[in-house]
């Protein structure tokens, strides 16, 4: 299986929760725009974590560089013109998923966290990441999106949480779908 889950910025590495039965073959990218960190619970030996996507990496995070002055426009294009040969060799993602919340979320999990390198992000950061990641998520269309509201979402203090979640995207890849009302 090469399933790809990526992830930030909620380190739960605990693998007991929950095993999935991916299809073999699936590629499934999980980006976050804060979020509980997937891969501790979904990757197993066979699915990889790079850390982040190619794809944010060139969308979001090489950018935010650019625009806070820290990548110049030279340095920026050169990234680009890269990110662009080598994503033209790559096939695309089964699916996204998106996992999303709030900058106030974001950085009590990044405060529990405790990583040095991370002690430095502020609010300001993510708030500009949750901009870069809204205009991205508009124009994304390399495959279907499962958006997942990440805000309540705890993998570590609730294992129904993992099984909802593993449950939908497997959903998503055998292309099953469900409209739900609201109750009234």
């Amino acid at each position: 299986m090469s399933a790809l889950c990526q992830g930030r910025p909620y380190d739960t590495t605990s693998p007991r929760h929950c095993q999935p039965r991916l299809q073999r073959g699936a590629r499934v990218l999980a980006a976050l725009d804060g979020g509980p960190h997937l891969s501790g619970h979904l990757c197993q030996p066979e699915i990889r974590d790079p850390g982040r996507s190619i794809y944010e990496d060139a969308h979001i995070f090489a950018r935010a560089l650019h625009d806070m002055k820290m990548l110049s426009l030279r340095d920026y294009r050169a990234y680009r013109e890269l990110y662009d040969l080598v994503i033209e060799t790559l096939p695309p993602p089964d699916l996204l998923v998106y996992l999303q919340a709030s900058v106030p979320t974001l950085m009590e999990r990044i405060g529990k966290r405790g990583r040095g390198i991370e002690s430095g992000i502020t609010a300001d950061y993510l708030e500009r990441l949750g901009v870069l990641y809204a205009e991205w998520m508009e124009g994304f269309d390399l495959c279907p999106v499962l958006t997942v509201p990440a805000d309540d979402l705890d993998f570590v203090q609730h294992d129904t949480h993992l099984q909802i979640i593993s449950d939908r995207i497997l959903d998503k890849l055998q292309g099953k779908e469900e409209v739900v009302f609201p109750k009234m």
